[in-house]
């Protein structure tokens, strides 16, 4: 990776080519790929309605229709050990148990059987993805197909999104940035069958590479790539819950705090911007149109708190802003295994500190944006759920706002190497190493807490998961946790690389005067001339 980033201080989309972008979707697979394994199969929340549906959109049943026995799910047609997940769950919500007690299919493994799942009112566009092996493949080997094709998926945009924020000239802090942003939640959540994985990726991706398209002076063939890849982050990201078009109007937003006047204007004489333009809202379009269509159902199942009016609900969230930090960093299983304190307390740190920083040294547009979506993260929960808690109660967790935490993360990386360098000293190489190590070994850590928990139970001792394990994931926890620490190992080690390599020049300044005065026309003639050096 760091070979690929050696040409130029801001390089273009050309000179980073297919190799970067292979190796940052193999930076990002890996770890993903082995969560999605060390998982026992169905232990993230809601999986089973999610495979369910997934197996009945690619056989033709798009919208479904009401279950006679429960109302408030939707009929399903399908494979017999598609609808034996639901069984697959003997483990939920009690992590003393081990994932030992899941059982074999009852009966032919193939044959179709009538089955329920919560999912039916989400769009079709996620669950015709991940539902493709299901084709191909049975039985288990199936479900973790499913997962390694969200997991697939996410690479595929995570690697968009660091070829996007390496484009971007002085982009250390940014680089930075995405070793704090992409939490051990993420990770779990991209190796797993849940739309939460990729409604992350897309909607960061989205916000890198319209900052990227924004901020940067690019050739017609760049700016193809990036509408090309904001379409489908668009199609993705809307494509996974209704929410979701919200957290496309808040990445725009957000991402207009970062753009160039001369860049804006000259893009809007382009025929790439009104493509990209016309075609995502078409989607958005779409999608609200689905969204908003007559229920299949009857409304859902009362939670705790149903009843509370809006005003009592809406500063119980807010109140309860903070407690949501433990879904950004890792709350795993049905909600039952939670991070280990060490882990929480790296995140805690680094996100804290990122935003401080950039709060007391940033300023202008840039600080505006990392305000914005800050608010945008306290304000989104507390409104909705108090829209519906007088109906249905309380339901939202930390893992729903996760995208808009990756989003400020990476805004607060933007906003600072916009407003100071990044220190080149010893001791500030050193501060980087530790804390990139740090950071490898909260994710190793916490990957054996959580292993922990299913192999077995939180109720048996260490020297148990070696002397008497319960249950084992594919090829075993112990291989499974050496290729994990490797996998995040070489990440760190690539980020460190291009954290090293990267060289602070001439053009970055004059980039930071066409900020200023953007309407003088010498100045914009060395932007122009600076970026076709690079």
């Amino acid at each position: 990776m760091g070979s690929a980033m050696k040409t130029s201080p801001a390089p273009s989309a050309r000179s980073l080519g297919i190799r970067f972008f292979a190796i940052a979707f193999v930076l990002f697979l890996a770890p993903m790929a082995i969560w999605s394994l060390a998982s026992p199969l169905m232990s993230v929340p809601d999986e089973p309605s999610h495979v369910i549906r997934a197996a009945s959109v690619v056989r033709g049943d798009i919208a479904g229709h009401p279950r006679p026995e429960i109302t408030w799910q939707i009929e399903a047609t399908v494979p017999n050990y598609i609808a034996h997940a639901h069984e697959l769950t003997c483990f939920a919500f009690d992590p003393t148990k081990s994932a030992g007690c899941q059982g074999p299919v009852v009966g032919n493994p193939d044959s179709l059987v009538v089955t329920g799942t919560t999912a039916g009112s989400n769009s079709p566009v996620y669950y015709a993805i991940i539902g493709l092996p299901t084709l191909i493949f049975s039985g288990s080997q199936a479900l973790y197909a499913m997962r390694l094709t969200n997991a697939i998926v996410c690479a595929f945009l995570a690697a968009g999104l660091i070829t996007s924020l390496m484009q971007l000239p002085r982009a250390r802090w940014t680089i930075l940035s995405t070793s704090v942003a992409v939490t051990p939640m993420v990770l779990f959540l991209g190796g797993s069958a849940n739309p939460n994985g990729i409604e992350v990726f897309a909607a960061a991706t989205l916000f890198s590479t319209l900052v990227a398209t924004l901020s940067t002076h690019s050739p017609a063939r760049v700016m193809w790539g990036r509408g090309t890849l904001i379409v489908a982050s668009v199609l993705l990201l809307t494509g996974t819950r209704s929410i979701a078009l919200l957290w496309v109007l808040l990445a725009f937003c957000s991402a207009l705090f970062f753009a160039r006047r001369s860049v804006a204007a000259e893009l809007l004489r382009t025929p790439v911007a009104w493509v990209t333009l016309t075609v995502s809202a078409l989607v958005c379009a779409g999608e609200l149109i689905w969204f908003t269509r007559p229920s299949v159902g009857t409304p859902s199942p009362v939670f705790e708190g149903a009843g509370t009016p809006f005003r009592k609900a809406f500063a119980q969230m807010l109140d309860q802003t903070l407690d949501f930090g433990q879904g950004w960093i890792g709350l795993f299983g049905w909600v039952d295994r939670p991070a280990p304190m060490l882990t929480f307390a790296i995140w805690i740190t680094a996100m804290g500190a990122l935003l401080l920083v950039t709060l007391a040294l940033s300023r202008g547009p840039a600080l505006y944006a990392v305000l914005f979506l800050t608010a945008a993260i306290v304000a989104v929960p507390a409104i909705s759920q108090a829209a519906i808690a007088a109906e249905v109660g309380f339901i939202w967790q930390g893992r729903y706002t996760l995208a808009l935490v990756v989003c400020l993360v990476l805004a607060c990386g933007v906003a600072l190497d916009r407003a100071v360098p990044f220190p080149l000293t010893r001791v500030s190489r050193n501060l980087t190493v530790t804390a990139l190590i740090t950071i490898a070994v909260g994710h190793v850590v916490c990957f054996i807490w959580v292993l922990r928990r299913y192999v077995v139970g939180t109720g048996s001792s260490w020297p148990s998961m070696i002397n008497a394990p319960q249950w084992q994931p594919p090829g075993g926890w112990v291989p499974l946790t050496v290729a994990f620490s490797l996998a995040v190992g070489i990440a760190m080690w690539a980020i460190w690389r291009a954290l090293s390599i990267r060289e602070i020049d001439e053009p970055t300044r004059v980039d930071r005067r066409a900020d200023e005065s953007t309407s003088d026309t010498d100045t914009a003639n060395a932007r122009v001339a600076t970026q076709a050096r690079a």
